[in-house]
C-alpha cells in the first residue's frame, strides 16, 4: 500500500493490466524483474503506477496524471525508491503468482484474471 497526502493507494495487477504494462515498456515485465533482481527503473515504476494504481475502495484505476503525481510524491518520501520498488514487487507476486512458479503454491490451479 502507498499512502500520499493521507490517502491510501494500491497497485492492482491482472492479465489485462500486465499486457498494458508490457506494451508500454516494450518488454515482458518478468524479464525486467529478473534481469535486474527485482529492481525497476524510475521510468518503469512510473509506467506501472500509471497503468495499475487504484485508490483504496475505488472501482476504477487512477488517471495517468493522478498516478504520476502520486508516484512522484511517493518517490520523494524517505526511502521512497526502495519502498515503491518493494511495493511493486510485493503486489506483483501477490496478484500474479503464475509469473513466479518457484514461489507460488503447487496447489494453486486458478487461471490468471483477464
Amino acid at each position: 500500500m502507498i499512502e500520499v497526502n493521507g490517502r491510501q493507494y494500491h497497485l492492482k495487477f491482472n492479465l489485462g493490466r500486465l499486457k498494458l504494462v508490457e506494451n508500454a515498456l516494450k518488454r515482458p515485465i518478468i524479464t525486467i524483474y529478473t534481469e535486474h533482481s527485482g529492481a525497476f527503473s524510475i521510468s518503469e515504476m512510473e509506467t506501472i503506477f500509471r497503468i495499475c494504481l487504484k485508490e483504496d475502495g475505488a472501482d476504477t484505476f487512477c488517471s495517468n496524471k493522478q498516478a504520476s503525481e502520486i508516484f512522484q510524491a511517493a518517490l520523494k518520501t524517505e526511502n521512497g525508491y526502495l519502498n515503491v520498488n518493494n511495493e511493486i514487487a510485493r503486489q506483483l507476486n501477490e496478484d500474479c503468482p503464475f509469473l513466479f512458479p518457484n514461489t507460488s503454491s503447487v496447489s494453486n490451479t486458478s487461471e490468471p484474471e483477464e
